[in-house]
């Protein structure tokens, strides 16, 4: 049955062509456009790290707040309010789903730029390169159901995903370091889980510990499910700016 469920929502996910395309493909293109334009072996795990680290941003903030708001206008959380399967439930199943395409996606990358770049990591970086996509993955997943539920519609869902997602990456050393930036900009870009999750990236490519990253991710993760949980709505109703615009 949860099986089932999973490969359901997974192939669901799949019909999202804008974001498989921010996903999939602008993160390929950026990787090797950008392996031409700054052709530096030290500048190589960046791009590769960058290019990850965006994939699994979009993949997971944008792709589930669009399909939370589709399910939720269409009734399905109306519906599943009188069937015994439980909400909360649906919503696990959802995340499961999208994390494990996140995970085939990323990793398909992930070996990609490996091998285009000539790099390699160990067995053990590995592992905790999955532990830090999971992680991340369903960190920002959470964030994106947070999204879904201050939204009415796709042109906000498109707004508040963006005014969520460019600000955490350009603030970030996903491609460019910020050692020379104010100390302000530096600071502002600490706030947000993706500078961690960089972070955590570009030490497992050198094959360096992991572990502060997921730390501060579960923090986060915990902190986003808490909002996400007092905040959710079945319908469109009791979202922000629908209360803001009856107000």
């Amino acid at each position: 049955m949860t099986f089932q469920i999973i490969k359901t929502l997974a192939i669901s996910s799949l019909r999202d062509r804008i974001t498989l395309f921010y996903t999939v493909a602008f993160p390929l293109v950026l990787l090797f456009s950008l392996s031409i334009f700054f052709n530096e072996p030290s500048y190589r795990p960046v791009v590769l790290t960058g290019v990850v680290a965006i994939s699994t941003l979009f993949w997971s903030i944008q792709g589930v707040a669009f399909q939370v708001l589709q399910q939720r206008t269409t009734g399905v959380y109306k519906l599943l309010q009188v069937t015994p399967f439980k909400t909360i439930a649906f919503v696990a199943h959802l995340t499961l789903a999208r994390t494990f395409i996140s995970l085939l996606v990323t990793f398909f990358i992930f070996f990609v730029g490996l091998f285009y770049f000539n790099l390699s990591i160990t067995v053990g970086a590995f592992l905790n390169l999955t532990a830090l996509l999971i992680f991340a993955t369903i960190c920002f997943t959470v964030l994106g159901f947070l999204i879904a539920n201050l939204s009415m519609n796709e042109a906000q869902v498109s707004m508040v995903s963006s005014l969520v997602c460019f600000p955490m990456i350009f603030t970030s050393e996903a491609f460019y370091s910020l050692e020379n930036a104010p100390a302000w900009f530096a600071l502002i870009g600490k706030l947000f889980p993706f500078h961690y999750f960089i972070q955590g990236l570009q030490a497992l490519v050198h094959n360096e510990s992991s572990y502060f990253s997921l730390f501060i991710l579960g923090l986060y993760l915990i902190a986003f499910l808490l909002i996400t949980t007092v905040s959710f709505r079945s319908d469109q109703q009791g979202s922000l700016f629908s209360i803001r615009n009856n107000g």
